[in-house]
């Protein structure tokens, strides 16, 4: 593995592309020839698959060109597509479009069963816990014992 000049700057490649590319054709599998150069699976992948690669490349090219969230517009961090907001909301699995989950009983219910929570987008802005799960939970910690 040689110094590569990219930009103006010397760097050294963590792994062998050209030997990663030969053992991939060779018929093994990403996550081996990753585990061996102790990379993540993906970073192999960008060198052995020139689809992938461009595919990648196009995208972010994109997205640093903008600088901006896929999904509202609003300003993001160059490593990321979305804004904070977005984020959670494209990662919520407790949301359907006419219930929420509650986190104490386990049940779907509707959005009116839970109490109002401003810095909770993801949710609708509503809270974790239905209102009868919330209420049991704040007469447990005002009835606990006092410490000793």
């Amino acid at each position: 593995m040689g110094m590569v000049t990219a930009g103006g700057r010397r760097y050294q490649r963590k792994f062998d592309w050209e030997q990663a590319r030969a053992r991939y054709q060779a018929g093994e599998t990403l996550t081996a020839i990753a585990a061996s150069y102790g990379v993540s699976r993906e970073a192999v992948r960008r060198v052995v698959d020139a689809a992938y690669y461009a595919q990648e490349k196009v995208r972010l090219a994109a997205r640093q060109k903008t600088g901006r969230c896929v999904d509202c517009g609003h300003a993001i961090t160059p490593k990321s597509t979305r804004c904070r907001d977005c984020a959670g909301i494209a990662r919520r699995t407790t949301v359907r479009p006419d219930t929420l989950h509650c986190y104490a009983c386990k049940k779907w219910k509707p959005d009116s069963a839970f109490y109002h929570d401003a810095d909770n987008p993801s949710r609708r802005y509503h809270s974790w816990l239905c209102k009868t799960c919330d209420n049991q939970s704040r007469r447990r910690y005002r009835w606990r014992p006092p410490a000793a």
